[in-house]
């Protein structure tokens, strides 16, 4: 299993100091992984991994090691599974988390692991009433810090590690629904935390 952490292109050596691997989502870094967005139309090298949202119009990727694709809040779990088909899977765990509560009231990580991720996205969710009506994924606020939320991080990442998942990143940028800047020696204290109980 490798930890990695989602962060900015210009702290890869910092992240690199802390984590297994870094996931950048501005710019490619050889070697490492690389959050590709749907407007990308080419990417090239070999990267760790690439992922692409299912719901993007096709790419090309040229020399890509792996493509993955990530399921996305508004997508149930019933539709993921038509559109993904045998393409590879990253599991997002808060976005499943709010798929199945706004489809179900209730979150079933084990049917989502039976889909055989290579890779997880990990961050806790909480419940934050949106007053403006412009978050498509409220009341849930996702991508929380991982020592509190909804979700109990060190039972999810259990289940994660026995499912024997790979790659496992930790995506925090947010309290409640406002960008937060959380320094990446914090987030690996709260890995070591939860890895250690």
């Amino acid at each position: 299993m490798k930890i990695g952490v989602s962060a900015s292109a210009s702290e890869v050596s910092e992240a690199l100091r802390l984590f297994d691997y870094v996931e950048t989502w501005d710019s490619p870094i050889q070697g490492q992984a690389y959050h590709a967005r749907c407007d990308e139309a080419r990417l090239q090298g070999n990267f760790l991994y690439v992922v692409k949202h299912i719901d993007c119009p096709e790419l090309n990727f040229s020399g890509i090691g792996l493509v993955l694709y990530e399921n996305t809040y508004p997508i149930t779990y019933e539709e993921f599974v038509k559109r993904l088909g045998s393409r590879m899977f990253l599991l997002d765990v808060g976005h499943a988390f709010i798929s199945d509560m706004k489809a179900k009231g209730a979150f079933e990580v084990e049917k989502w692991l039976g889909l055989n991720p290579v890779a997880v996205h990990i961050h806790n969710v909480k419940y934050v009433p949106d007053p403006t009506g412009k978050y498509a994924n409220a009341p849930y606020a996702d991508h929380q810090s991982l020592n509190e939320g909804l979700l109990n991080i060190r039972d999810v990442l259990s289940k994660i590690i026995k499912a024997g998942v790979e790659y496992i990143t930790i995506e925090v940028f947010f309290k409640d629904y406002t960008p937060t800047k959380y320094a990446l020696t914090q987030i690996k204290q709260w890995v070591d935390n939860i890895i250690k109980y």
